[in-house]
């Protein structure tokens, strides 16, 4: 579910770099031709050391404008980068990734480790975040 599911031209990769140094490179990354060229995508993720942090990306097959991207800066049993609650978690677009709002509500950590949607015409969010386990949204994005 990284790719556009009504035009294969378009799909979207996550470079992580999870380190405590801002990295050009890392982030959220899409193309509009098949992969011959990628575009960063920084719409969110302020400062550049918060786009270390994203580690998942799902379209929804039902509708390719919503884009969920999972970020977390706790990744195992312990510490996280103090003041991440203000860019980790389910960053979510509903244009096909213009704008983006991170969207945390109903979760008890703002962490988000891997989103991914299921099948069908009415898909279900499912995330993985860490000290909560599985989680799922009741509501489509």
């Amino acid at each position: 579910d990284l790719f556009n599911p009504t035009n294969s031209s378009i799909a979207w990769a996550v470079r992580r770099y999870p380190s405590g140094t801002a990295n050009a490179s890392a982030g959220l990354w899409k193309t509009t031709n098949g992969g011959a060229t990628w575009t960063q995508v920084t719409a969110f993720g302020t400062p550049a050391l918060a786009r270390n942090y994203v580690r998942s990306v799902a379209v929804s097959p039902a509708n390719a404008n919503i884009i969920v991207v999972g970020a977390s800066t706790g990744l195992m049993a312990g510490g996280y980068s103090s003041g991440s609650e203000s860019y980790s978690g389910a960053w979510v677009s509903r244009d096909g990734g213009a704008t983006w709002a991170l969207e945390n509500t109903g979760l008890a950590w703002p962490f988000m480790t891997r989103v991914r949607f299921t099948g069908g015409t009415t898909p279900r969010l499912y995330g993985v975040s860490p000290g909560q386990g599985i989680v799922y949204s009741t509501t489509s994005p």
